[in-house]
């Protein structure tokens, strides 16, 4: 499973991914994909951005449809299996 939750100002995509060394057990790992985040590693929940938040902030941010205040950039409508994926991804 790889499905894109957020694309943020300058371009570059979070996405919740199940195909990634970091994802146990069904449970997801966050991805960065753009410009400049080209060798982040796939993150837990309780990984750090370079925003300052942690990667379930914004996982429950896109969640929630509304990004924290002073955060650009674009939510993704969530499927019943997106917001599936990431309540495991939140309850790490």
């Amino acid at each position: 499973m790889n499905t894109t939750i957020y694309t943020g100002p300058g371009g570059v995509k979070a996405i919740l991914t199940t195909e990634s060394p970091a994802s146990h057990h069904g449970v997801p790992a966050l991805r960065a994909e753009g410009k400049g985040v080209e060798d982040w590693p796939d993150m837990g929940a309780a990984d750090v951005l370079g925003s300052g938040f942690t990667a379930a902030a914004l996982v429950y941010a896109c969640a929630m449809g509304r990004l924290p205040e002073g955060v650009g950039g674009r939510v993704h409508r969530m499927s019943a299996a997106t917001r599936e994926a990431a309540r495991r991804f939140l309850a790490q």
